[in-house]
């Protein structure tokens, strides 16, 4: 069941390019055909590995729910799966178990590989965009920023028709590859007519959702068995709504994805800044978000994003969002 050594006999690790709760990302290049790839590692703690072999196929079903999940998909706007594997690895110098010697049972997901999330597109001051020489920052404006909320909305359509929701919907989940040339699906960013900065020699942008370790199956209308209330809240609290009745069901990737909008509308100089517009925006205040720019269809744009954002049962569906984008952005 278990391989010995296959990251490192089949990869060159080039360096840790995400991390959070759920496990790191690793960008890597493949030892046989020289591709680029990300690899995500979540190593299993010694009460995890007990639990998978005290009470056996259900545990570890839920331990590889994400990378059965990705294997499912096939869309533009989500990353790549390539593969997943479990194997023994040695602990890190720095890690909680650096003291031991004993080897740490870690699970491995290869994907597509996405330097840049979405998170690092709106700083100001991203670290990540600079150390790759690209000084291009989203310019936030209405068109530009509704195309690229546009193609997330693409991404988490296509995940609820396969009856599951994302839960941590949210700009560091979100990755992005910048191209010389067009490709299916992507945002040509030198559309945008309001921006007067110099042009980008990679104009095209490529969106794709990913990080799937909190995805689950969207709950029966019927009362069936996936009918049963979320028995805590998960994710990213800013972006899941503070009064949801723990309903497992579409409207909790259209909350995220409504302060997300707000995100890609206003710019946030601090960190400070940004707490408290999205705050305020939780609490139904909007001011600055779309109302300083006179566009044409603005009112119906910030409109939008309130129904996104507020209480659940006047909520819209992601069908009634994309009717009313698609409405701002006709010509």
């Amino acid at each position: 069941m278990f391989e010995i050594s296959r990251y490192r006999r089949e990869f060159n690790e080039i360096g840790c390019i995400g991390k959070g709760g759920y496990g790191k990302v690793y960008h890597v290049k493949h030892k046989l055909d020289g591709a680029d790839y990300a690899i995500k590692k979540i190593t299993l703690s010694s009460a995890r590995v007990r639990r998978i072999e005290e009470r056996g196929q259900d545990e570890l079903d839920r331990l590889l729910m994400e990378v059965r999940t990705l294997a499912r998909f096939d869309h533009p706007n989500i990353v790549r799966y390539y593969g997943g594997w479990l194997e023994y690895t040695m602990p890190a110098a720095s890690g909680p178990a650096a003291s031991s010697d004993e080897p740490q049972l870690t699970l491995h997901i290869q994907m597509s590989l996405h330097p840049l999330s979405l998170a690092d597109f709106l700083s100001p001051q991203s670290e990540s965009l600079s150390n790759q020489g690209f000084e291009f920052r989203h310019c936030f404006h209405p068109q530009i920023s509704m195309r690229i909320l546009l193609a997330i909305l693409d991404g988490v359509q296509y995940l609820h028709s396969t009856r599951l929701i994302h839960r941590d919907l949210k700009p560091s989940n979100i990755f992005l590859s910048f191209h010389s040339s067009p490709s299916l699906s992507c945002i040509d960013l030198s559309s945008c007519q309001t921006c007067t900065h110099p042009r980008t020699p990679t104009p095209y942008l490529t969106i794709r959702i990913g990080d799937f370790g909190l995805v689950t199956e969207i709950a029966q209308p019927d009362g069936g068995a996936s009918s049963v209330l979320a028995s805590k809240a998960v994710g990213t609290e800013l972006y899941r709504p503070h009064d949801s009745s723990g309903k497992l069901d579409e409207s909790l990737d259209v909350y995220a994805l409504g302060i997300i909008a707000v995100e890609l509308l206003q710019r946030f100089e601090t960190k400070m800044e940004r707490l408290g517009r999205l705050g305020d925006a939780r609490s139904g205040k909007f001011d600055g978000v779309v109302a300083e720019r006179t566009v044409e269809g603005g009112d119906e744009l910030l409109e939008c994003i309130r129904r996104m954002i507020c209480e659940e049962k006047e909520r819209f569906s992601c069908r009634e969002v994309r009717e009313r984008i698609e409405k701002f952005l006709s010509p």
